[in-house]
């Protein structure tokens, strides 16, 4: 098992190039991966209004004070997009930007 977390901050042509993509891995690979995203945009209208436009399955979060919220600031989220994509014991196995390489990651992790 496996989670791939994809952190964003707007709307824009190139972000929904991403979800694409992220929605064909969590397709592709079902229960094996937990797919998730979290918005670091500082509204939280508009971050909502945002993914009910994407039509996705995954579960959704929003971090009000950005790459600056006290939940998330150990993670040292530098620049945005970024995936993370971690083992079953949360070990990461790719930080970055690059979705392809992020979803390499994660299949030679499952085996697939």
């Amino acid at each position: 098992r496996s989670t791939f977390i994809y952190w964003w901050l707007e709307n824009n042509p190139a972000r929904h190039a991403q979800v694409s993509a992220i929605r064909q891995i969590a397709s592709k690979h079902g229960s094996d991966v937990t797919v998730a995203d979290v918005s670091l945009a500082p509204d939280s209208i508009g971050w909502q209004y945002i993914l009910k436009s994407d039509s996705t399955a995954w579960k959704h979060y929003w971090a009000p004070g950005g790459i600056l919220d006290p939940s998330i600031r150990d993670l040292h989220i530098t620049s945005v997009p970024l995936c993370i994509v971690t083992d079953s014991m949360g070990r990461q196995l790719y930080r970055g930007n690059d979705i392809p390489a992020a979803q390499k990651a994660l299949e030679k992790y499952l085996g697939k």
